[in-house]
């Protein structure tokens, strides 16, 4: 298993001043201008100035502020944006992997701004922006950014339709591919995510994402050796991520690699900030697999409690059938059907 790079990270936060009304960011805001909607954007960059994609940012609103915790990842050009937010203070987090800072900032204007200075160890390349990306045009990554806000909300047609228009824009689209590869696997079309993941991996070499959506079009084709190579093949450009280690447990249980599994759960659960249902289910299989029906029921409980049954899969609940895992747990009645975790196992 390749071993975690480690980033000399630190994080600088610089805020800079922002006028509102007349006043500095440093001063008491106006609670009437809270008729407009504070936002607060920011980007993401080493010391060198370069973009710093795929760093999570979490936004809590903090001493009386009124509200909702919210977050985010930087964009390929380390770009990040929160919007409709109470004005007030909140804790800004900033992380990579394990690492990461926290500070406290007010929000009292519509266009406040922040930026994230990352002293990213020269062997942890996989954090700035690739070639590939830097030829995008702008048109086709507005097109994308829309594909992917229908699709977190469902909107599976639109996003279609914008991933389409980024395509014509950028044929050779990399992240574009991929997500239309995703949506093929939404719909149970393998053969025609596999097309996209391998044409996505082909225009850019060095995309995590891309190589963890080819590994799970392998898995679900039941190409396991290609699957392996492809997860590896993520871990290797993106090590600090815990994907990769949670769809190489997916391969491993699949091969009935129980101990396999739980290394790959373990490692996965040690570069999450926020606790992971989908890796007690790994667990709870491999425990299962071993025949710890103890350990199993405890994994299933911890499942339960952190994703209740009435948004389990039918394939999930299946799956914990076929293991003998389905009486085990606080309950074991039935579960309508639901939402099924794109990656779940």
């Amino acid at each position: 298993m390749p071993c975690l790079v480690l980033l000399a990270l630190t994080l600088v936060l610089s805020f800079t001043s922002v006028m509102c009304n007349g006043a500095q960011r440093n001063t008491p805001f106006n609670k009437e201008t809270q008729e407009t909607p504070g936002s607060l954007s920011g980007t993401v960059h080493t010391n060198r100035n370069e973009p710093v994609k795929d760093v999570r940012i979490e936004l809590v609103p903090v001493a009386g502020t009124t509200g909702r915790a919210a977050s985010t990842y930087s964009a390929f050009d380390g770009s990040f944006t929160f919007s409709n937010l109470a004005y007030g203070t909140y804790m800004l987090t900033a992380t990579m992997g394990v690492n990461g800072t926290s500070q406290d900032l007010v929000v009292r204007s519509s266009q406040d701004w922040v930026s994230i200075a990352i002293d990213v160890d020269a062997a942890s390349k996989n954090a700035t922006v690739s070639v590939a990306e830097l030829k995008i045009p702008g048109k086709a990554r507005k097109a994308l950014e829309k594909a992917r806000q229908a699709f977190s909300h469902r909107k599976l047609a639109e996003a279609d339709r914008y991933i389409a228009k980024a395509l014509v824009a950028w044929p050779h689209y990399c992240q574009a591919l991929t997500l239309r590869a995703t949506l093929a696997l939404t719909r149970n079309s393998y053969d025609e995510a596999l097309v996209d993941a391998e044409k996505a991996v082909e225009y850019d070499p060095n995309d995590s994402l891309a190589y963890i959506v080819l590994g799970d079009s392998y898995i679900l084709l039941n190409r396991l050796d290609d699957a392996q190579r492809a997860v590896e093949r993520s871990i290797e450009i993106k090590p600090n991520a815990w994907v990769g280690y949670y769809d190489k447990g997916r391969i491993l249980v699949l091969r009935h690699d129980w101990p396999g599994t739980l290394r790959e759960v373990e490692k996965a659960a040690s570069l999450q900030t926020v606790e992971e249902p989908y890796l007690h289910l790994l667990k709870a299989f491999a425990f299962a697999g071993m025949n710890d029906q103890a350990a199993a029921k405890n994994e299933v409980d911890t499942f339960r409690r952190l994703k209740p049954e009435s948004s389990w899969s039918p394939e999930t609940r299946q799956r914990l059938k076929n293991m003998g895992l389905s009486a085990i747990g606080n309950s074991g009645q039935s579960t309508p059907s639901g939402t099924s975790h794109p990656n779940s196992p």
